[in-house]
């Protein structure tokens, strides 16, 4: 991790974004990989390299002993990005994305808040999963009847039947 700070440092970024990947590979322990992704996925969202971005965020949140705001954030950010149309994904690029995060959202949602119900709720709308989708947002309001997320979520949902 060193040499890619260097660099990083020196703007070499083809041999910071190489390095980081390599040590990936090479790396057993879930916490070094656990750095290098959280770079990796910096480096691409000051670069507007949106899907790299997201791969690296939902490869970071599959990592074990991620603690699920982790997890959250990458759906959070995945949500931003598609919302606000910075990236158009391919079909199967999306669904490589979301799934993986609906997985862990669904797997560790005793941990979950209205905001993050109300993430995994746009993750499925995202999907095409309307019931899932209002299931979710159904449950955050549970836990928290003001989440204004959860209640534009329900409100998009009901408005688009």
């Amino acid at each position: 991790m060193l040499l890619a700070d260097l660099y990083k440092k020196l703007d070499e970024d083809s041999k910071f974004e190489s390095t980081l990947k390599r040590y990936i590979e090479s790396s057993d322990l879930s916490e070094e990989k656990r750095g290098a992704w959280e770079k990796l996925a910096s480096y691409y969202q000051v670069r507007a390299k949106y899907a790299d971005e997201l791969f690296a965020r939902t490869q970071l949140a599959q990592l074990p002993d991620t603690d699920y705001e982790t997890i959250s954030d990458a759906a959070n950010r995945f949500n931003n990005i598609v919302s606000q149309q910075r990236y158009m994904f391919e079909h199967d690029e999306k669904s490589h994305i979301i799934q993986p995060l609906i997985l862990l959202m669904e797997k560790r949602d005793s941990e979950a808040d209205a905001t993050d119900f109300s993430r995994l709720g746009w993750l499925y709308m995202h999907n095409n999963q309307l019931r899932e989708a209002e299931s979710a947002a159904r449950r955050g309001l549970a836990i928290d009847e003001s989440s204004e997320y959860c209640a534009r979520l329900l409100n998009r949902i009901q408005n688009s039947r």
